[in-house]
C-alpha cells in the first residue's frame, strides 16, 4: 500500500531531520526542503497529500508562500511555528492554512492533525462526494472540479473564488444544508472527522474567512447563532 506523501518545509536542518524521522516511523513518505524556493520547485515537480509549512523561512514569509501554494494546489497546509500569537494564527488561517501547530511540536498531536486533514481531503475527493453543481445567489460550486465561481444576477460565471480545502468543505456543507442550524461541534466533526474537545475557535476563524470571500454583496449569507453555530441563507 502506497504511503501518504508529505512535503515538510522547515529551515532548521536538525528539526527537519527529527520531524522527518518521526513521521517516517509513523508510516509517511516525507520530502524535506529548507526554504520557499525549494518548496515551490517540489510542488511543481511532485504531488503530495499534505504540506507542513514553517512560518519563518530564510527567503520568504511562510504566509506569503502559503498564498502562492494555495493558488496552485489543493493540498491541506499545516503551519508549524514557535509563534503562538492569536493574531498570527488567525492571519495564517485567513490566508490559506488549514491548521496551525505551535512549536515545540508534540508529534502525536501533529500526526493526529495530519491524519485528520488528509482524511478530510481524501473524503471529499471520493467520487460519491462529487455530484454536480450547487447554485446559490452569489456563487456556484462545481463539485466535480472542486471550484467555486462568483456569479452575476443572471447566473453568469464571473471569477473563481480561491478557497482552502477547509473553506471549500465548509462551504459545501453549508450549501447542502440551507436554513439548517449547524452546531459548532457538528461542523468540527464534519471537517476534521473528530471531536472538537472544546476547540471552536478554529471553526470560527475559517467561517469568518469564508464569509469575506463569498459574501461580496454583504448579504449575510452565513448567520451566526451565538453560542450554538451557523445557518446558511444564500440559496
Amino acid at each position: 500500500m502506497a504511503r501518504d506523501r508529505i512535503l515538510l518545509v522547515e529551515d532548521d536542518a536538525e528539526l527537519s531531520l527529527i520531524t522527518c524521522l518521526q513521521l517516517e516511523e509513523r508510516g509517511y513518505d516525507v520530502c524535506c526542503v529548507h526554504n520557499g524556493a525549494e518548496a515551490e520547485e517540489s510542488i511543481r515537480k511532485d504531488t503530495f497529500e499534505l504540506i507542513i509549512l514553517d512560518l519563518l523561512l530564510p527567503d520568504q514569509n511562510g504566509i506569503d508562500l502559503c498564498k502562492k501554494i494555495r493558488r496552485q494546489v489543493f493540498y491541506p497546509i499545516v503551519f508549524t511555528s514557535c509563534i503562538g500569537d492569536k493574531k498570527v494564527i488567525i492571519n495564517a488561517l485567513e490566508n490559506g492554512a488549514d491548521d496551525y501547530v505551535i512549536k515545540p511540536v508534540e508529534y502525536d498531536e501533529l500526526v493526529a492533525r495530519i491524519e485528520a486533514n488528509i482524511r478530510r481531503n481524501r473524503y471529499y475527493n471520493e467520487s460519491e462526494f462529487r455530484k454536480g453543481k450547487i447554485w446559490c445567489r452569489q456563487f456556484m460550486i462545481d463539485k466535480d472540479l472542486h471550484k467555486v465561481w462568483h456569479i452575476s444576477e443572471e447566473g453568469e460565471k464571473l471569477a473563481i473564488i480561491t478557497l482552502s480545502p477547509t473553506e471549500y468543505k465548509l462551504l459545501v456543507c453549508f450549501a447542502e444544508n440551507p436554513g439548517v442550524l449547524i452546531l459548532y461541534h457538528e461542523l468540527y466533526r464534519y471537517i476534521w472527522q473528530s471531536d472538537d474537545l472544546g476547540d471552536v475557535r478554529t471553526v470560527m476563524v475559517h467561517v469568518s474567512n469564508l464569509r469575506k470571500k463569498i459574501d461580496i454583496g454583504k448579504k449575510g449569507v452565513i448567520d451566526t447563532i451565538r453560542g450554538a453555530g451557523y445557518i446558511f441563507t444564500d440559496r
